[in-house]
């Protein structure tokens, strides 16, 4: 028998024992083990242990004193071929998308371009401690490829999938109904549910696809629903007020920008709306009853967040989300933004939960001062529940398996 593979990482190891959303008691949610040691077996986290508990001999022992270890981050929108285009112009969405995005994503149609891409995209997310992620790819079945064989030989957890475009779009990236389909198909029997992969079926968003493609999503959705327990749908809504009209006109017959994808029977627990910022109440419900996780992301710069960003969980007292279902952050500045610039971005995009009136963090991540301070050589979070000597196993990273990659990060050192 395979002797197995124990490693033993030692540093400043932050984790979560449960959700702490937004209320004033999620104070014991979070442990700080100062110089703890997170055991790892096989690549699986067999328990979180305090300082003065080191493991035998048998464990592999790595010093990371001085750095902060953490679970690896979950970012729940991003578009890996947009790596090119950070720090374009911030125009309005539609004229953006012509100027900046589509000609970066028809440079995907080489099968090279696509391979040297996706591991540019997927090493930059891992170097900045993001390890799993839902990804959209290009319109080329080769970019898809591309992000899934290289998200497999690098361990990610990889949600991603050919995106679907057959109208108002470049004629480069336009697909047909049928073509798209067979692509989807062949990339679902190969990448679905192996290792830690998964497809997402992907219409950019309503305004570029027709009705037909619509309504061949879904069909997908339904076909593979008892497999590796189904299919994830990603696209955007209501990014935009001027898409919001856009979409109007080209749906006359749906009462929203949501009810679009409702009509056509693309809501359910796995499916996955970007942006969600011109929702009204409707919506809102709509989104509770189809059980939806909705990321909340700004437009593509940081600084023109317009949606509230509160985190899985619950949107805080007085935002202008507080109906909605389950958010979750996807931070704009990904996957190039290192830990501090993340913390500034979600910071941002709180305080732009309503025109005029902040979003406050709830009193027990005020307490213990849960913003570190964004310059390198930071200092340990102050005051964090310690767990007790024997608590380590018990936390939620040494459960029966669960994979919690722990990512080191640099950035956070004291010194």
């Amino acid at each position: 028998m395979t002797e197995p593979i124990r490693l033993a990482l030692c540093g400043d190891i932050l984790h979560f024992q449960r959700d702490p959303g937004w209320d004033d008691d999620g104070g014991d949610a979070a442990r700080f083990e100062p110089d703890g040691w997170l055991l790892v077996e096989d690549g699986r986290v067999q328990a979180v242990r305090a300082a003065d508990q080191p493991p035998d001999a048998r464990w592999t022992r790595h010093d990371w004193r001085g750095h902060l270890i953490l679970p690896g981050f979950i970012d729940t929108h991003v578009h890996a071929p947009q790596l090119d285009v950070i720090g374009s112009y911030g125009a309005q969405l539609l004229d953006w998308l012509q100027r900046y995005t589509f000609p970066a994503e028809a440079r995907y149609a080489d099968p090279e371009q696509s391979r040297r891409g996706a591991e540019r995209f997927l090493h930059a997310l891992l170097a900045h401690g993001t390890t799993a992620a839902l990804v959209y790819a290009t319109v080329h079945k080769t970019s898809s490829e591309a992000l899934f064989a290289t998200g497999q030989a690098l361990g990610m957890r990889l949600v991603t999938g050919k995106v679907l475009m057959d109208r108002n779009c470049p004629d480069d990236l336009r697909d047909d109904v049928a073509q798209a389909e067979r692509d989807c198909v062949d990339l679902i029997d190969r990448w679905h549910g192996v290792d830690r992969l998964a497809y997402a079926v992907t219409p950019r968003f309503a305004a570029t696809s027709s009705r037909a493609q619509l309504s061949m999503a879904a069909r997908l959705l339904d076909a593979y629903r008892d497999r590796a327990g189904g299919l994830y749908m990603q696209t955007h809504v209501a990014e935009s007020r001027d898409e919001v009209r856009w979409v109007a006109e080209l749906f006359p017959e749906s009462r929203s920008y949501l009810d679009v994808y409702a009509a056509h029977g693309l809501l359910g627990a796995r499916s996955v709306l970007a942006h969600g910022i011109w929702l009204d109440d409707a919506d809102r419900a709509l989104l509770r009853e189809a059980g939806r996780r909705s990321p909340s992301v700004p437009r593509p710069t940081c600084s023109s967040a317009a949606a509230c960003s509160t985190g899985p969980g619950r949107a805080p007292p007085g935002c202008a989300w507080r109906r909605p279902a389950t958010w979750a952050a996807a931070p704009a500045c990904a996957p190039c933004a290192p830990w501090p610039t993340a913390t500034r971005c979600l910071r941002c995009r709180a305080s732009a939960c309503r025109p005029g009136r902040a979003c406050t963090p709830p009193r027990w991540a005020r307490r213990r001062r849960l913003d570190w301070r964004t310059r390198s050589g930071t200092s340990r979070p102050e005051r964090w529940p310690t767990s007790s000597s024997g608590a380590g196993p018990t936390a939620p990273c040494s459960s029966a398996g669960r994979t919690w990659h722990a990512a080191c990060m640099s950035a956070c050192s004291r010194g």
